[in-house]
């Protein structure tokens, strides 16, 4: 009777121990579950507050470089009223006017693109255009971001060239190009150009 008595404590120790072997495993596979989980949960956040402040700081970038064009424009505008200018003086004013008008569009259309890629709604409107004279266009665009002393030049070996394409999204990334390199060149010569790879 005292052996079957100690055999049966014997089996139901052991199965109370392995009992708490299985739940001591559980728990630590739920607590590697709940790690991985709290690492990617702090991949996400880090993730988007480096987003926010990428976002901010483009937003910083963009109200100034806005605000360039705009006292242009209101400056300029002001001058055209003036009785004292001559003909000559008007039509250039008009003229940088125009100019910084296009530059004010064309960082307004910037700002919503990055917003529709966030959404996924930008669109491509594609047509054929000459890439000559887009790139002598966006050159006469970004003459007033000129510094004084730069030279900025457009060359190509072709008079002409048709390519279908998105005109309002090339002339950005053009107008955008000459802007960066006109900021870093405090002398010399900018100069567009582009070459046709048949492939």
């Amino acid at each position: 009777m005292r052996y079957a008595l100690v055999i049966l404590l014997s089996v139901a120790c052991s199965s109370v121990f392995g009992q708490v072997h299985l739940d001591l495993k559980k728990c630590r596979e739920m607590a590697l579950e709940s790690s991985k989980k709290m690492a990617i949960a702090v991949k996400q956040e880090e993730k988007a507050e480096a987003d926010n402040r990428s976002k901010s700081e483009f937003l910083s970038r963009m109200s100034h470089e806005i605000r360039t064009p705009l006292n242009a424009i209101v400056g300029f505008s002001s001058l055209l009223t003036s009785a004292e200018i001559s003909p000559e003086e008007r039509e250039e004013y008009s003229a940088i006017i125009s100019t910084n008008s296009e530059l004010m569009l064309t960082l307004i259309n910037d700002i919503l693109d990055i917003s529709r890629l966030e959404t996924g709604k930008i669109h491509f409107a594609y047509e054929d255009i000459d890439i000559p004279s887009l790139c002598q266009q966006v050159i006469m665009t970004t003459t007033h971001n000129r510094r004084e002393g730069v030279e900025c030049v457009f060359e190509s070996s072709y008079e002409t060239y048709t390519l279908r394409t998105d005109v309002q999204r090339l002339s950005q990334v053009l107008i955008n190009l000459l802007t960066n390199a006109n900021k870093f060149t405090e002398q010399g010569r900018i100069t567009l150009s582009f070459e046709v790879l048949e492939k």
